[in-house]
């Protein structure tokens, strides 16, 4: 095959057109990549949320029971007054047993308090150990979230100055062939494939000789088992001519 012919310049569109189909493979796998890694890190920041959370609703309680006991000892305070000035034995017996339960309530909210203080010190520990964990995790999603947005960036610029140059590719190729061109394309990813050792590379099929020498005229042909539209490698095509020169 010359170069500028017809047949070559639709072959190197096939060519063209596998480089922008492989910047797409690997810009669909980059994008897959990102959306896994942004699902990663948002996990990542739930987790870390939900412990700062608990920490925060542990301190709550803490602070729910201090003021629970401060309400009590005021009140406590205050019937102890009372208490002091009763003036009779029925209004001193009253007071006292009011001011049993508030002590009983008391104890009660003491052991309750102390176990709140408990579990703010673990949850507390537990944030602490994790967070710097997490932090690290996420800066570090961080950066390659970052490398892929710039690596999808760049390899959309590609696929768009590709599609921009594209037109100028099939200057000189037959509408016919370029019709049947995009109705394959559109059902299969390698609509052109050589022929290797006799056969259809995509399908082995064998091609027979009539149609071995039409190829070697630069006939377009399609594949009689899978339709994929055929042709020969240079380095094959100077085969068959100097096998045929030789006979």
């Amino acid at each position: 095959m010359m170069d500028g012919t017809p047949f070559q310049t639709f072959i190197a569109l096939i060519d063209f057109d596998q480089t922008i189909s492989g910047l797409e493979d690997r810009l669909k796998q980059s994008q897959r990549e990102l959306f896994s890694l942004q699902d990663q890190e948002q996990e990542l920041r739930k987790s870390q949320d939900i412990v700062a959370n608990a920490v925060y609703d542990a301190q709550k309680a803490v602070d729910l029971k201090e003021l629970d006991m401060l309400d009590l000892d005021q009140a406590m305070q205050k019937k102890k007054q009372q208490l002091e000035s009763a003036a009779s034995t029925k209004e001193y017996q009253s007071l006292k047993l009011e001011i049993d339960r508030y002590q009983l309530r008391e104890n009660s909210l003491e052991q309750d308090l102390l176990a709140a203080w408990r579990h703010l010190d673990t949850v507390k520990a537990i944030y602490k150990e994790t967070k710097e964990t997490m932090e690290q995790k996420i800066n570090a999603l961080n950066v390659s979230i970052d490398q892929l947005s710039s690596q999808i960036t760049s390899l959309a610029d590609a696929i768009d100055e590709k599609l921009v140059a594209r037109p100028s590719k099939i200057q000189n190729v037959p509408a016919e062939w370029l019709e049947k061109y995009a109705v394959m394309r559109s059902n299969v990813p390698d609509p052109v494939v050589p022929v290797v050792n006799g056969s259809c590379s995509a399908c082995f099929y064998n091609i027979i000789n009539h149609d071995l020498q039409q190829l070697r005229r630069n006939k377009l042909l399609q594949c009689k088992d899978c339709y994929r539209f055929l042709y020969l490698k240079d380095s094959d095509a100077q085969n068959d001519a100097l096998q045929g020169s030789s006979t």
